[in-house]
């Protein structure tokens, strides 16, 4: 089975920082490039919970599977994550907090991100 096939979700990739000119001011102006109707696959989250000094907190981290030919960082924040048809599959938006490069032989075959809401 390839893997294209096996990616049943879109989502929409913000990658951080370009600098695309200067203001007034002489300090650079940043804009953010955005991929749309990217193909992916949402994992199940994972839960997990973290103590602090007032109680305990529930974060959910999400498992994303991503085509190698579309770059990420750990700046990029994942938007509207849906399915084939448009439908929601998780609303909101996501940081990516661990990237994982799959390699198979010696080609890099996917990667595999950690993302947790904002």
């Amino acid at each position: 089975m390839r893997f294209k096939s096996l990616l049943n979700h879109r989502c929409t990739l913000l990658i951080g920082g370009e600098v695309t000119g200067q203001d007034e001011y002489g300090r650079d102006i940043v804009t953010s490039i955005e991929n749309m109707n990217v193909p992916c696959k949402l994992d199940e989250p994972k839960f997990r919970s973290v103590p602090d000094d007032t109680g305990t907190d529930i974060v959910i981290d999400s498992m994303l599977f991503l085509h190698p030919k579309f770059q990420v960082d750990l700046g990029t924040t994942i938007l509207n994550i849906v399915d084939l048809e448009g439908n929601p599959v998780i609303q909101g938006s996501f940081s990516v907090v661990d990237i994982s490069p799959i390699y198979s032989l010696k080609k890099l075959h996917h990667y595999e991100l950690t993302l947790r809401r904002k």
